[in-house]
C-alpha cells in the first residue's frame, strides 16, 4: 500500500480497494458524461457511478447494500459494492455506487427513506451530477491537508477525471494509496453549455461564491488546502483567490491554501469558435449567461486580461506552489451532426496554447503533459508519466506541511513548557504585534510591493550568509508601513524553521525608544519560534537563579543575543528594526556598536542572518557592507498615485475634471510624502467652502513640507482654546506613553488645588474628542485602542524645534522638557493625592501577583488616570529634578505621604506596572531612594527621616537604592550598607565602599563583615577586610566572625579567621524573649516578653516576631524552642511556628522573605529561600491549647516540627540553614491570639533529642 519513490519510478504494494471485493468491473469507478456533447468512446461497457448522501453514520458497506435491496427490489440481479467516506460536513457519510448496467432502476428514485430500524430518521439522496464536494477517499491516521479536485467546462466532477479505456478515476483509485493523510474531495458545478431545460444558468461570480461557501462550511480551519484545477476549474480558482484576498473575513482560507496544480488553464483564453457556434444555435437568438461565460474565456478577452492585471498584486503577497500542465497534442473540435447532435470528433485544434497555460510567475512550476485538453487528467493508470509528476509533488508538499506541522507542534508545546513561561515573564516585552498591525492598517492596498523587485532588495533578499539593508526615508515617505508589509512578506514565504523578528520603535513611547526595548521584544520573538534557544538564556548566571524574576540589563540581553546569533545550530533569522533614528541616541549607537562587532565576528558563519534596518538619512547605519534603498519620491511615484486616485474618490468624492486637477495637485506636491497627502487631504475635507473656484484657490497655496502644514494647522487655534492647547500637547508630547482619552481628559483637568474628583469635574472636557478634532485637526491622531498621539514623529519634532518656528500667529505650546515634566510629575502626584485613593488600599495587604486580578480592573475603572500617575510620577520627577519650582513638587509629594494610605495604593501600581512582587507598608525614604530621586531624599532626611529604618518592601533606603541602580544614593547616606551586602550586592557594594568614608566603615566594621560572611560572596568579603584586622570584635549576639562563618559553613571565611573559639559556644546570647519594633504591627509583649497577645482587627491583617537572639552556632547538636497557645477567639486559628533569618517584614508572612520557614495551624509548612517559596504538607492541624515546638538538627542539617511532643514533620534543607537564624512566630487575620514562648526549658513535653539545651 505504501508508495517508494525510487530514480524517477513509483513502486507499489497496493491493496485492492472497497469497489473491487465482488469483481475486477467494479473498480471501474465512472461517472456520466454530458448529455449534449458525445465522445467517441471505446466498446466497453462504461459503469455509471452514483452519489448516496445522507447515509447514516453507524451504516457500513453491508447495512447500505441490504438497504438498497429491500428499497429498490430490481437491484438484486445486480453486483454491486458501495464505497463509504464520511461526509464533507454533518454527521453521515456519503457513498459511490458503480453499476455496470441497470442505472434506470436507480435513476427514478432521487431521494429514499431510511429503514426506521436506524436510530435516526433521514431520506438517501441518490444523484449522479455531483455538484458541490464529493468526498473520494477514507484517509488513514490524521489528515495532513485537503486535495480538492475542481472540474473545466462542460466537465462532470467524477467523470471528467477517470479514462475512458480502463475506466480508472485516479483521484480515488491511485492517489489514496501512493499519497497518505490526505483527503481527497472533489467540487463539481453546473457549466453544461447546452441542455439546461429551463433550469437557470449560473455566472462565473455565482460559481466562485458557491465554491467559497463551500470551503468554508467543509475545510477545517488552519488546514492546508491543495487546489487541482482543470481548465476552467482552474480560472475558478483563480477568480476565488481573487475574492478571497478582497475580504477579509475569507483571510483564513486563503492563509491555508498551500499549493495548486493547474491542467490546461486558459490564463490568456482558450479557442472557444466551436463553442460558441454551437450556444447560439441551440440557445437561438437568447443572449446567456453562457454567452457571457465563453466571450470571458476567449484569446485576448479583457476579462482575463483584468484577472491578470489583479494576480500580479495577489503573487507578490502570496508565494504559493504552483505546477502548471500544458498539453502538446491537439484536441478534437465540436462538430455538429446532420441529425442535431454534437460530437468531438472535428478538426483538430490546439485547444488552449502553451502561453495561456502559464502564468510565469516565479514560484511556477511548467511541466508539458502529449496528450490533448480532455485527456490531459484522464490517467489510464498509476504508471502515467504525469500522475507520477503529480503524485510526486503531493507526496513532497504533504512531507513538508507534516515538517511544519511537527515544528509548530513543538513550538507550541515549547510555549506551554515553564521554561518559556519564565523567561517570557522575565523578559515583559511590549504588544508588538499589536502595534505592527495598527500600522499595517495604514497600507493603502496594492502599495509597497514595489520593492520586492527592487534589485537593491532582491540583491539582499538573494545574498547567502549575513546581509544588511538599510531602508533610508524623509518623514512621513511610508517606511513604518513598508516595515510592516515586509514583516508580513517574508514571514509568507517561510517556513516554522526560520524565525522572523521585529521592532518598531517610536520616540513618543517611553516603552519603545531604547536599545534596552529592541533586545527585549527581539529576543521574545526568537523564543516565540525556536525552543531550543532557552539555553542562552539560562547561561546568564542571574537568570539561572531568578528565573521570571530576573531584571534583565542591556548587557545581559546582549549577551544572550550575541550566543543565539553564534549558535551554530540555529536556523536562518530575519531582523527588522524599524525608525531607529527614533531611538535614543547614546543607546543607539551602543546597539549599532555591537552589532557591527557580532557582524564582524560572526562572518563566517553559514547561517542565514538577514536584517532590515529603516530610519531617515541623517542617522547613518554604521554596519559594514550595508546594502542601502533610500525611499525616493520616484520609486514611490506609483504607490503615491495610487493612494491619491483611492482616497481623493473616497474622501472628497470628487469626479470629472476638479477631480483630475486635484489627484495632480497631490500628486506633483507630494515629493513621495503620503503624510503630506493625508494631511492636505484632511484640510481640503474639512473646509466649509467646497466650490471648484474654492477648492482650485487652495491647491494654487498648498505648503510645500511637513512643517508648513503644521504651521497652518497651530495658526488657526483660536486665542481662548491656546491654554488648552498648551495643556493637551504638553501631555501628548511628553508623557511616557500615549494616553487613552478618558485618562488625557483627567491629566489636562487635575491640578495641585484638587482634593476630589468632584473637583475635578468642573474643569474636565466633556467631549475630548471633539476638542482635539476642533483645535488640531489632523495633527492628532486617536488609535483604535482610543490613545492619542502625535500624527507622526515629524510632528514631535517640529513642536521642540528651536529657533523662529513660532512667531505670534503660531505661539510656542510646548514648554521644556524639564518644565513640562516638572509640571507632569505635580499633576501625577495631585491625583494619587485625592481622597478617593484614601479608601481602595486593602486590595495589596497580599502580594500583587495572588491578589485578584478584577480588583484591579474595578479599581482602574474607579480611578482612570491611577495607573499613569502612580507608574510614571517618578520618570517625570526624575526628569525635573532640581529644577526651578522642584520645591512645590517636593511639597505635593510630601501631601501624598501625610496619608499612611495612599502610598500604599500608589507605590503597588508602580511596582505592578514593573512585574516587581512588592509588599504593604514601604517608608516614603525607602521609596525615593528606590526610585533614584536624590532631592526627594535629601528634603527628608532633612525633614527627620530615619536613614537606619528597617523592614518594608527592601528593608532600608539603601537597599532600595541599590537594588535599582541607583547607587549614587549613598552620598546622601552612605552608612546603612549591611543589607546591601548581606543578599550578596557585588557591584553595589564595590560603589558603596569607594563612597564610604574610612570613618563609616570603622563604625559599622563589625556589622559588615558578619553581613559579608553570611553573604558567601568571597569578593564582598576581601573589600571588608582590607578596613580592618582580621579577628574582628563579637557582634551585638556576641557572635565572632569565625562564628558566623561556620555557622554559615562559609569554607573562604573560615580560612580569614583563624582563632579558633571553644567549640561549645557558650559564649553566646541565647535567645529569651520575642521582639517587636514595627510599630503598625498589633502585638502586645507580655511582662517577661516571652509571650504575647495579637490583636488582628481586619481579615488581612498579617504580623511577624522573631526572637531577640539567633540560635547558637550549630557545630552540632539540636537547637529547639516550643510554642503554647494559650487561647484564640476564632476556631478558624491562622498562625505559624518557625524561624527566620536577620530581615523579616513584621508585617507579612514567610515565605514573603527570604531564609524563613513557618509551620501553620491549618496543617501546612512554607518555606522561602532566596530563589523561591515551597509549601509542604504537614499533615496535622493545631489550635487552642495545643503545644508546636520547632527544632534544627545542624549535624544532619535538617529542621523539624513538634505538635504536642510528638514529631511528625523533617525536611532536610542545608543551604537554608547556613545563617544566623532566629525564631519565629507569625499571625493573621482578625482575631485574638495568646501564646508562650519557651526558648530554653525545660520544656512542655520531654523530647528525644541528642541535645536541646541551648548551650552545653
Amino acid at each position: 500500500m505504501d508508495s517508494i519513490f525510487r530514480f524517477g519510478s513509483w513502486t507499489r504494494n497496493r491493496k485492492q480497494p472497497p469497489d473491487c471485493s465482488q469483481s475486477p468491473r467494479s473498480i471501474l469507478a465512472v461517472g456520466n458524461s454530458q448529455p449534449q456533447l458525445n465522445v467517441p468512446t471505446s466498446s466497453n461497457q462504461v459503469p455509471k457511478c452514483f452519489r448516496i448522501s445522507g447515509v447514516p453514520s453507524s451504516w457500513n458497506e453491508d447495512d447500505l447494500f441490504d438497504a438498497l435491496h429491500a428499497i429498490v427490489p430490481s437491484l438484486m440481479h445486480q453486483k454491486f459494492r458501495p464505497s463509504l467516506y464520511p461526509g464533507c460536513c454533518g454527521s453521515t457519510k456519503i457513498a459511490l455506487l458503480n453499476l455496470d448496467s441497470g442505472t434506470k432502476h436507480l435513476e427514478r428514485h432521487k431521494y429514499l427513506p431510511v429503514p426506521e430500524s436506524t436510530s435516526r430518521p433521514g431520506v438517501l439522496t441518490i444523484d449522479s451530477d455531483f455538484y458541490n464536494l464529493t468526498p473520494l477517499n477514507l484517509p488513514e491516521g490524521e489528515i495532513i491537508a485537503d486535495v480538492i479536485a475542481v472540474t473545466g467546462l462542460a466537465g462532470h466532477a467524477f467523470g471528467s477525471w477517470r479514462n475512458r479505456e480502463t475506466h480508472q478515476m485516479w483521484l480515488k483509485d491511485f492517489l489514496p494509496y501512493d499519497v497518505k493523510n490526505i483527503r481527497i474531495l472533489t467540487y463539481g458545478y453546473d457549466s453544461r453549455l447546452i441542455g439546461h431545460d429551463g433550469v437557470a444558468e449560473m455566472r462565473l461570480l455565482d460559481f466562485q461564491r458557491h465554491f467559497i461557501e463551500q470551503l468554508q462550511n467543509v475545510v477545517p480551519k488552519n488546514r492546508p488546502i491543495i487546489l487541482i484545477g482543470h481548465s476552467l476549474g482552474g480560472i475558478l480558482i483563480l477568480q476565488t483567490l481573487i475574492e478571497l484576498k478582497r475580504n477579509p473575513s475569507h483571510k483564513h482560507i486563503l492563509d491555508a491554501i498551500y499549493s495548486m496544480l493547474f491542467f490546461g488553464t486558459p490564463h490568456e483564453g482558450m479557442r472557444t469558435y466551436d463553442l460558441e457556434e454551437m450556444v447560439d444555435v441551440e440557445s437561438g437568438d437568447y443572449e446567456t449567461s453562457m454567452h457571457n461565460l465563453l466571450r470571458q474565456l476567449r484569446e485576448g478577452s479583457e476579462f482575463l486580461e483584468n484577472q491578470k492585471e489583479e494576480l500580479c498584486y495577489i503573487w507578490k503577497e502570496y508565494k504559493p506552489n504552483i505546477v502548471s500542465f500544458y498539453e502538446t497534442a491537439p484536441t478534437p473540435t465540436v462538430r455538429r451532426s446532420e441529425s442535431g447532435s454534437y460530437w468531438r470528433d472535428g478538426k483538430e485544434s490546439e485547444m488552449v496554447k502553451r502561453f495561456s497555460a502559464q502564468l510565469y510567475i516565479p514560484t511556477e512550476e511548467r511541466i508539458p503533459v502529449a496528450k490533448n485538453h480532455t485527456n490531459m487528467v484522464k490517467f489510464a493508470s498509476a504508471e502515467d508519466e504525469t500522475y507520477q509528476t503529480v503524485a510526486r509533488y503531493l507526496t513532497e508538499w504533504v512531507k513538508n506541511i507534516t515538517e511544519s506541522y511537527a515544528a509548530a507542534i513543538k513550538i507550541q508545546n515549547h510555549q506551554k513548557s515553564q521554561e518559556y513561561t519564565d523567561c517570557r515573564k522575565s523578559l515583559k516585552p511590549s504588544d508588538y504585534q499589536s502595534y505592527r498591525e495598527e500600522i499595517w492598517l495604514r497600507r493603502h492596498e496594492n502599495t509597497c510591493t514595489w520593492i520586492l523587485d527592487d534589485q537593491r532588495y532582491r540583491l539582499w533578499a538573494e545574498k547567502d550568509g549575513q546581509a544588511v539593508l538599510w531602508i533610508s526615508g524623509d518623514p512621513g515617505c511610508g517606511k513604518s508601513v513598508i516595515s510592516s508589509f515586509l514583516t508580513k512578506d517574508i514571514t509568507r514565504g517561510i517556513t516554522n524553521q526560520v524565525c522572523m523578528a521585529y521592532f518598531f520603535c517610536d520616540d513618543k513611547d517611553e516603552r519603545l525608544r531604547s536599545a534596552h526595548a529592541i533586545l527585549v521584544n527581539l529576543l521574545a520573538q526568537l523564543l516565540d519560534h525556536a525552543p531550543d534557544i532557552n539555553k542562552h538564556f539560562l547561561a546568564e548566571p542571574e537568570y539561572a537563579t531568578y528565573k521570571e524574576k530576573t531584571s534583565w540589563s542591556f548587557g545581559m540581553l546582549w549577551r544572550v543575543f550575541e550566543r543565539i546569533i553564534n549558535d551554530a545550530h540555529r536556523g536562518p533569522v530575519y531582523i527588522l528594526i524599524d525608525a531607529l533614528d527614533e531611538c535614543d541616541e547614546e543607546s543607539r549607537m551602543n546597539f549599532l556598536n555591537k552589532l557591527k562587532h557580532l557582524l564582524r565576528d560572526s562572518a563566517t558563519t553559514t547561517q542565514l542572518m538577514k536584517i532590515i534596518v529603516t530610519s531617515r538619512p541623517h542617522i547613518p547605519v554604521t554596519l559594514t557592507d550595508v546594502i542601502e534603498l533610500p525611499l525616493t519620491a520616484e520609486n514611490l511615484k506609483n504607490d503615491i498615485i495610487a493612494f491619491v486616485e483611492a482616497s481623493v474618490q473616497e474622501q472628497l468624492q470628487l469626479s470629472g475634471t476638479l477631480g483630475v486637477e486635484v489627484q495632480q495637485a497631490l500628486i506633483q506636491g507630494a515629493n513621495g510624502m503620503f503624510l503630506w497627502v493625508s494631511l492636505i487631504l484632511d484640510d481640503l475635507k474639512k473646509s466649509t467652502n467646497t466650490t471648484p473656484r474654492a477648492i482650485r484657490k487652495a491647491l494654487q497655496t498648498l505648503p510645500t513640507d511637513l512643517p508648513g502644514i503644521y504651521i497652518n494647522i497651530l495658526s488657526k487655534i483660536r486665542k481662548e482654546d491656546q491654554e488648552t492647547a498648551q495643556r493637551i500637547l504638553q501631555w501628548v508630547v511628553w508623557a511616557m506613553r500615549p494616553l487613552t482619552l478618558q485618562e488625557l481628559t483627567i491629566a489636562i483637568a487635575v491640578l495641585p488645588k484638587h482634593t476630589c474628583m468632584s473637583s475635578i469635574q468642573d474643569d474636565m472636557h466633556t467631549d475630548l474628542k471633539r476638542a482635539l478634532r476642533l483645535i488640531f485637526g489632523p495633527m492628532l491622531r486617536i488609535e483604535d485602542n482610543d490613545t492619542v498621539h502625535l500624527v507622526h514623529q515629524s510632528a514631535k519634532d517640529f513642536l521642540l524645534t528651536d529657533g523662529e518656528v513660532f512667531s505670534h500667529s503660531v505661539p510656542a505650546l510646548v514648554s521644556s522638557s524639564v518644565e513640562s515634566n516638572r509640571q507632569l510629575a505635580a499633576s501625577c502626584l495631585a491625583y494619587l493625592s485625592l481622597n478617593e485613593c484614601e479608601n481602595e488600599p486593602a486590595i495589596f495587604e497580599y502580594r500583587w501577583d495572588i491578589f485578584n486580578k478584577k480588583d484591579i480592573e474595578i479599581l482602574l475603572h474607579t480611578l482612570p488616570f491611577l495607573d499613569y500617575a502612580a507608574t510614571h510620577w517618578p520618570a517625570h520627577a526624575r526628569q525635573a529634578d532640581r529644577s526651578d519650582g522642584y520645591g512645590d513638587l517636593f511639597i505635593a509629594f510630601q501631601k501624598l505621604t501625610q496619608s499612611r494610605q495612599k502610598p500604599i495604593l500608589a507605590y503597588p501600581m508602580y511596582a505592578l506596572a514593573q512585574s516587581v512582587i512588592l509588599y504593604k507598608v514601604t517608608e516614603p525614604l525607602q521609596i525615593v531612594s528606590s526610585l533614584g530621586l536624590i532631592a526627594f531624599a535629601e528634603e527628608l532626611l532633612h525633614h527627620g527621616a530615619d536613614i537606619n529604618a528597617q523592614g518594608g518592601q527592601h528593608r532600608n533606603a539603601l537597599q532600595g537604592a541599590a537594588t535599582h541602580g541607583h547607587d549614587d544614593m549613598c552620598e546622601i547616606h552612605p552608612g546603612s550598607v549591611k543589607a546591601v551586602v548581606y543578599f550578596g550586592m557585588l557591584d553595589y557594594t564595590k560603589s558603596l565602599v569607594t563612597k564610604c568614608s574610612k570613618i563609616t566603615m570603622n563604625e559599622k566594621y563589625t556589622q559588615l563583615v558578619h553581613a559579608a560572611v553570611e553573604s558567601g560572596v568571597p569578593d564582598i568579603l576581601k573589600l571588608f577586610l582590607e578596613f580592618g584586622e582580621k579577628h574582628s570584635s563579637p557582634d551585638e549576639h556576641n557572635w565572632t566572625a569565625y562564628m558566623t562563618a561556620s555557622q554559615s559553613r562559609n569554607a573562604f571565611a573560615l580560612q580569614q579567621f583563624p582563632d579558633f573559639i571553644d567549640p561549645s559556644f557558650g559564649s553566646v546570647f541565647p535567645p529569651a524573649k520575642w521582639v517587636s519594633e514595627h510599630p503598625c504591627v498589633p502585638i502586645q509583649l507580655q511582662e517577661d516578653e516571652a509571650g504575647l497577645l495579637y490583636s488582628g482587627t481586619l481579615e488581612t491583617t498579617q504580623c511577624s516576631v522573631k526572637g531577640d537572639h539567633p540560635f547558637p552556632p550549630g557545630n552540632h547538636g539540636t537547637n529547639y524552642f516550643e510554642v503554647t497557645i494559650v487561647e484564640s477567639s476564632s476556631s478558624q486559628l491562622y498562625m505559624g511556628v518557625g524561624f527566620c533569618g536577620e530581615h523579616i517584614l513584621q508585617n507579612h508572612l514567610p515565605p514573603t522573605y527570604c531564609f524563613s520557614s513557618a509551620y501553620y495551624a491549618g496543617g501546612f509548612c512554607l518555606q522561602g529561600t532566596k530563589l523561591n517559596d515551597n509549601w509542604e504538607n504537614c499533615g496535622l492541624e493545631y489550635s487552642s491549647g495545643d503545644v508546636v515546638g520547632c527544632g534544627i538538627d545542624w549535624k544532619s542539617e535538617s529542621y523539624f516540627f513538634t505538635l504536642n511532643g510528638e514529631k511528625h514533620k523533617t525536611m532536610k534543607e542545608g543551604e537554608l540553614l547556613r545563617r544566623r537564624l532566629y525564631p519565629l512566630v507569625c499571625f493573621s487575620g482578625k482575631c485574638n491570639v495568646k501564646i508562650q514562648g519557651n526558648f530554653q526549658g525545660p520544656f512542655e513535653y520531654a523530647l528525644s533529642l541528642e541535645a536541646v539545651a541551648w548551650s552545653t
